[in-house]
């Protein structure tokens, strides 16, 4: 079911589990099929994204190699529609467990 928050930014809720070293959130209010197909984390510090997996729900995780550090940015891929958005230095680099940051991009 095809889901739109008018006005309504995707945000990145921090799983309360998280460290330096693993990085989990859950991303809430997407617009569209809201099923996510992929997910990559990209450091602002590597030319390599992190591929995150998906942990349950709309959770996703990524292993954070020594040396990484963010603000992140995420990359979104859409199950059904292939659509990407990069919600770029979404997450701050001083970003905290169960913390809520909004992005400035949707579907």
């Amino acid at each position: 079911v095809p889901c739109y928050y008018k006005g309504t930014s995707i945000t990145f809720k921090i799983d309360p589990g998280s460290n330096p070293n693993y990085l989990a959130f859950a991303v809430e209010y997407i617009n569209g099929d809201g099923e996510i197909g992929s997910m990559q984390l990209l450091p602002s510090n590597s030319k390599n994204p992190l591929v995150m997996q998906p942990v349950f729900g709309a959770t996703w995780k990524a292993n954070i190699p020594n040396g990484i550090k963010g603000p992140y940015s995420v990359g979104i891929t859409s199950l059904e529609s292939k659509k990407t958005v990069t919600a770029y230095n979404s997450i701050p680099a001083n970003w905290a467990p169960g913390k809520f940051y909004i992005s400035n991009v949707n579907f």
